[in-house]
């Protein structure tokens, strides 16, 4: 790891995660003081206090990124050990973009981005959102800069006078870093962790119903029948955006939930690029970090959930059958268990077939190689022939005339009564 600002990213990983169980994505006061003071001294900066007071301020109970990521990197070039190389140059374009919009938002918006005992935490609207984007747009020195900002114009929701804080800035910068270097914060989720929960019948059949869209909870006529989109809680503004182009795209005069629509809407709101575009190479990998992230966390949480289900229901159907259940309920419930096993079956057989070859592949050598040993012994006992024992007289001394075809074979190995015979015998002097 030779870049500076990718190694921050991985030391507010550690911190945040070295808290434990504090909430949301920020970094307490006093870790922030145990990791200076952890660090190697350096002559060209005062102690630990004087530091924190001057580059993050005072009275502070946490910092989030957007303030760590600028302190730390005033720390380190003021040691003189900050390394920006070791990326792409459209990489590096971004992040220094990037950098813009962090001292903008932290020197133009009213407020702390930091926890204060006293005052308020800093907070802006989206009109003041789209004016930081379309600065940095305008003033972008490649196009590949231009195109990024532009796409996060369309990311931004349409109302201009949604409420964002400064928190959700801050986050916001951490993922779009996290996307350009692609990295994450390796954090192994508890789902691994945890052993799984033993559900009772009721809880596993309700997991199988969830595995389907939701019913459409009951609006007015008036009102959109994709009204359960909306959210629930304040989000970030690029959720936001994508929850307002999914509406969009999904049709308006249906009445029931069609699962196909909802992925077609969802497919069409991701806004893939062309290849040919200019900023296509950096969106990807962008694109495909988020997608790797977002897969395995899915995967961690149908591992812990559908499973145990699945043992549940399998149990059920053969303990015995709920009188009062459906009888497409049991039927989908026996047939979903059936295709478990079946997937397990298969996936036994792949790992298990090869083995199981090479092992009957051993034991016929071995079992051919004890074959040819008894029927070189049953050779040599045999008696020889008047003609072949006349020919054996007059060969010389150490051939042999019999058997041409098993002269190789009666040489490897003795049986096992030759064996026997000689470990029996009585060495000379001791009888």
């Amino acid at each position: 790891m030779n870049n500076s600002t990718e190694a921050l990213v991985q030391l507010w990983h550690m911190c945040v995660k070295s808290q434990g169980s504090c909430p949301g994505e920020v970094l307490q006061w006093e870790t922030l003081q145990k990791v200076m003071g952890g660090l190697p001294a350096c002559e060209a900066l005062p102690g630990v206090e004087e530091v924190l007071q001057q580059h993050f301020g005072q009275s502070l109970q946490y910092v989030n990124f957007t303030l760590f990521w600028r302190g730390m990197e005033a720390i380190l070039q003021s040691a003189g050990v900050f390394n920006n190389a070791g990326l792409d140059a459209d990489v590096l374009l971004i992040i220094a973009s990037l950098r813009s919009f962090r001292d903008a938002v932290l020197q133009e918006l009213p407020g702390s981005f930091g926890g204060l005992s006293q005052g308020g935490a800093a907070k802006c609207s989206v009109r003041e959102l789209r004016v930081f984007y379309e600065r940095l747009r305008k003033g972008a020195a490649s196009p590949v800069v231009a195109d990024y900002w532009a796409q996060k114009l369309d990311y931004l929701p349409t109302d201009p006078l949604t409420p964002v804080t400064a928190d959700q800035i801050a986050f916001a910068l951490l993922k779009w870093l996290e996307e350009l270097l692609g990295c994450g914060s390796e954090e192994e989720s508890f789902l691994d962790d945890e052993p799984e929960q033993e559900h009772p019948p009721e809880v596993a059949r309700a997991t199988l119903r969830s595995l389907t869209l939701p019913p459409a909870p009951e609006v007015p006529a008036d009102a959109s029948a994709w009204a359960w989109l909306q959210p629930e809680r304040a989000e970030p503004p690029e959720v936001c955006s994508f929850r307002e182009r999914l509406r969009r795209e999904l049709p308006a005069g249906v009445d029931e939930h069609a699962l196909l629509h909802f992925y077609r809407a969802a497919r069409d709101a991701l806004d893939v690029d062309l290849p040919g575009s200019p900023c296509s190479r950096v969106r990807q990998r962008m694109s495909q970090a988020s997608l790797r992230s977002g897969v395995a966390l899915l995967e961690r949480a149908v591992l812990a959930q559908v499973r145990p289900a699945f043992r549940q229901l399998q149990r059920a159907g053969s303990t015995g059958r709920d009188q009062n259940a459906d009888a497409s309920e049991v039927i989908i419930a026996n047939l979903v268990c059936s295709q478990a096993l079946a997937a397990q079956v298969l996936d036994r057989r792949a790992n298990l077939a090869p083995r199981a070859f090479y092992t009957a592949w051993l034991l016929e050598r071995a079992r051919r190689r004890w074959l040819v040993n008894i029927l070189t012994s049953w050779r040599s006992k045999s008696p020889l022939p008047k003609k072949e024992q006349k020919e054996q007289k007059e060969s010389p001394a150490g051939q042999s005339t019999r058997w041409p075809e098993t002269v190789a074979l009666e040489v490897p190995t003795p049986s096992p009564s030759r064996r026997w015979r000689a470990r029996s015998k009585t060495p000379p002097g001791f009888g």
